[in-house]
């Protein structure tokens, strides 16, 4: 009726054009409506600002964060009770008609001076740039930044100006700017006050200083490497000589050789594909390692400072020579990674091409045999040089060599054939045992690889001992050098390897042990007093383990000399690397299965991994606490 009251409908989505709208109000808003913001073009503004990815529809996270925005009021039950209105089609999204429809209703109680002032702090706090100076929000925290930030680099801008202009005064006074005529030459310009100013605000903002310091690093980095590739050619081609460089610059070296696409950080993949060769049994399991050791950020990735940082410390210790070595051998897994099958048969061909003539003769190959067979075999070399010899005249080209060895080997895989390859090139003179520290992780090795004794007394690997404790042809002997604190945690669980061990074991516990380093202790006074050890007399092999093997590896030599067992060996890594294998312990007071291991200290605790270790120190004040 004419003369009823109005009443106010409420808004409902199908008011609303289903056809998203273009939002037109962020750059021309309408016309009537000048002196305040027409609502249903702001909250299109907004919708707009809130699509980040423009699909024409905003999730239930960014339409909350609006609508919490425009009414602080609103509690997250009203909220989200709001949006499954304003979601009629119950797909976790709204789109523009939706948005707007559900807005108005929030809305509609405001004032305009209200509804202008939230709207334009929404849409300021996205990441939409909307242009229009009708959404303008002068932020809370704006004229802080003018106050601290901008205002002083205006300041200093100005005051180069106007430096710039004195100077410039002063230049066409004294002539210096003049022509030999005595006349201002005709492409000098005036300083221009306001392309000066905005240029050196530009530059000397944050972006602009970050900006700099990016174009000198990278100005830096590439003037580094002229001096490098002009030191290479003076050279001759060859890099700098290894012991010249710093202990960092070997370092950058590797990181540089494993980074195959140049982004300056190390993948899992980048790690697994050197890690594969270097170890291929267990290369994924020591890149995902390797990476969690040395992301220190955990962002998945190893930078070239965290690498070089984890690198430092765990090989702190090392002397310069075994530095090297590793060195030497992660840049020559990296090379061999990289190499195709008959590039890694022309590695072996040179490395057996000792007269470097460019064939393989009968000597050579003998040399060869010798140094992957102990006492070599005559006849295998006989045969191979008949095989391989496509014009019989008794010496080997390289195509020769590669052609007959690149079919017989084609069916082997990958990991096979390069663990084949790099048992010849790691040969050295007459076949030897390989290092067994070779087969425990990184972190591990270098530090097994630094003590004192490992280089002079005979190892073997846990894998070893246990192919060993289960020989029913072989008595072995064990001998516990642990001091009694990390006796008293576990012990080897030697009777578990195999039916026949029980019979076949002899355990002894050398005593109380006090070791310092290999000079300085009490193990051959324990040896003299220790009768049991008489009882290994009659052993085949004596093993002696300790933490680590820094104790073991000094009593095994006094071991052998006391029992005249010539077969006495350090278990290598000791009960850590037993333990890290995943073999037993067992309780030495119950004889129960134990998940606790011993390592000596709390700063070698860490190369207890990846088994989790149920033993923890005791703290500072509880019973023991002193001795961790």
């Amino acid at each position: 009726a004419r003369g009823a009251p109005h009443r106010r409908a409420m808004t409902t989505a199908s008011d609303v054009p289903s056809t998203p709208r273009t939002p037109r109000a962020i750059t021309q808003p309408r016309a009537e409506t000048a002196g305040k913001l027409d609502r249903r073009d702001a909250l299109g503004a907004m919708f707009h600002a809130l699509d980040v990815n423009e699909d024409g529809r905003v999730d239930v996270d960014e339409a909350v964060r609006a609508a919490c925005g425009v009414c602080p009021t609103m509690t997250e039950f009203e909220v989200n009770e709001w949006f499954r209105s304003m979601d009629v089609s119950d797909t976790g999204f709204v789109d523009e008609a939706e948005y707007v429809a559900g807005m108005l209703n929030v809305t509609r109680g405001m004032t305009e001076a209200e509804f202008a002032t939230s709207a334009r702090d929404t849409i300021a706090r996205t990441s939409k740039k909307v242009k229009h100076p009708r959404y303008y929000f002068h932020r809370d925290d704006a004229r802080g930044y003018l106050g601290e930030e901008l205002v002083p680099l205006l300041e200093k801008g100005l005051d180069a100006l106007l430096r710039e202009v004195e100077s410039e005064r002063l230049r066409v006074a004294s002539g210096a700017d003049w022509d030999e005529d005595g006349y201002v030459p005709d492409e000098w310009r005036p300083v221009r006050p306001m392309r000066f100013l905005g240029e050196w605000l530009r530059a000397n903002s944050k972006k602009g200083v970050a900006e700099r310091a990016r174009r000198e690093a990278e100005e830096a980095a590439a003037e580094a490497k002229r001096a490098l590739e002009a030191e290479i050619a003076a050279r001759g081609g060859k890099p700098r000589p290894l012991h010249e460089l710093t202990r960092e610059e070997k370092l950058e070296m590797c990181f540089d050789a494993m980074d195959r696409n140049g982004d300056g950080v190390l993948t899992f993949d980048e790690m697994l594909h050197v890690c594969r060769k270097i170890d291929p049994g267990r290369g994924r399991e020591e890149a995902a390692s390797m990476v969690q050791w040395m992301d220190v950020n955990s962002d998945g990735k190893v930078d070239k400072s965290e690498y070089e940082t984890a690198m430092l410390a765990v090989m702190e210790h090392l002397d310069d020579e075994v530095f090297d070595l590793g060195i030497e051998r992660t840049l020559t897994a990296v090379t061999f990674a990289d190499a195709s099958r008959s590039e890694k048969l022309k590695m072996v061909f040179d490395k057996c091409d000792a007269d470097a003539d460019g064939r393989l003769d009968m000597d050579e190959l003998r040399l060869l045999a010798n140094s992957l067979i102990v006492g070599g075999d005559e006849t295998k070399v006989r045969r191979t040089m008949k095989w391989l010899d496509a014009n019989g005249d008794d010496v080997l080209t390289f195509e020769e060599f590669a052609a007959p060895m690149l079919a017989a080997t084609a069916p082997v895989d990958d990991d096979r054939f390069d663990a084949a390859v790099k048992r010849i090139l790691a040969a050295d003179g007459d076949a030897t045992e390989p290092d067994a520290a070779d087969a425990l992780h990184a972190k591990l090795a270098a530090y097994v690889a630094s003590l004192e004794t490992h280089a002079t007394t005979r190892q073997i690997s846990v894998r070893d001992l246990d192919v060993l404790l289960k020989d029913k042809t072989k008595k072995v002997g064990v001998v516990d050098c642990r001091p009694a604190e990390e006796r008293a945690v576990s012990a080897l669980d030697v009777a578990s390897r195999g039916a026949a061990v029980a019979r076949t074991s002899v355990v002894v516990v050398l005593g109380d042990v006090a070791f310092v380093d290999a000079v300085d202790n009490n193990i051959a006074a324990l040896i003299e007093s220790n009768v049991e050890l008489e009882t290994l007399e009659t052993c085949d092999v004596i093993v002696c383990f300790s933490a680590f093997g820094a104790e073991a590896g000094t009593a095994a030599p006094l071991v052998s000399e006391k029992t005249k067992v010539a077969d006495c060996r350090n278990l290598c890594g000791g009960v850590v690397a037993w333990f890290n294998a995943g073999f037993a312990l067992v309780d030495p007071g119950t004889g129960a299965a134990s998940e606790a291991v011993h390592p000596g200290s709390k700063t070698r605790a860490g190369l207890v991994r990846p088994r989790r270790n149920a033993f923890k120190f005791p703290k500072e004040g509880e019973e023991g606490g002193g001795d961790a």
